[in-house]
């Protein structure tokens, strides 16, 4: 878990999909994230990460189920 507090650094500042990353040991491109603010999304987008826009929850499921092919 990344808490934001402890970090010093909130969304959408890169530096902290960055470190998620990094903990996770991931790549960019392996990642999905998920959240309700489009700038939020768009910064994990920039940071090279899939990412999308949760507004509800079957369109959330159709949206990650796109991801898969």
């Amino acid at each position: 878990m990344v808490l934001s507090g402890d970090l010093g650094i909130v969304k959408p500042d890169h530096r902290i999909y960055y470190h998620t990353l990094k903990r996770l040991a991931v790549e960019a491109a392996e990642a999905v994230f998920v959240d309700d603010s489009p700038a939020n999304v768009r910064a994990a987008e920039a940071c090279g990460m899939q990412a999308i826009l949760f507004s509800a929850t079957d369109l959330f499921i159709r949206e990650f189920e796109k991801l898969g092919k």
